[in-house]
């Protein structure tokens, strides 16, 4: 290789890269071209980062969507509010230090609170 042309890849808040060109003979690049490798480098900053963020979205749709299983129920089996089975869920998520989406994924599997039920039922007691 003897030329090299390289532009970052970022967005206002995100740095995602390089693009990097490169070419077999010297001064392959003339400085217009650097113009067009820094608008092409914007558009795909732009593109990663709409994709991140769609990813990010998608993830969160479907963590609320097992926590709000997990919350009902919760609310079937110990016939308490919305909110209560949320603080039943923050609960034993920060005593187990679990993420509160994998113990949601566990609620909502195992159909059951992966505690004791006598430890599960006097949580649900004390928020009621």
């Amino acid at each position: 290789m003897r030329s090299m042309l390289c532009v970052q890849l970022f967005t206002s808040s995100t740095r995602h890269g390089a693009l990097n060109l490169y070419a077999r003979e010297a001064r392959a690049f003339p400085a217009d071209d650097y113009s067009l490798a820094t608008t092409f480098a914007a558009v795909a900053a732009a593109a990663l980062d709409a994709a991140r963020t769609e990813d990010q979205l998608t993830s969160a749709v479907q963590t609320r969507t097992v926590i709000g299983q997990a919350q009902g129920i919760l609310m079937e089996r110990y016939s308490i509010s919305a909110s209560r089975a949320f603080s039943v869920l923050s609960r034993l998520s920060q005593d187990g230090n679990t993420k509160l989406v994998d113990l949601a994924r566990q609620v909502v599997s195992d159909r059951a609170l992966p505690e004791a039920a006598s430890k599960a039922e006097k949580i649900a007691s004390t928020l009621s």
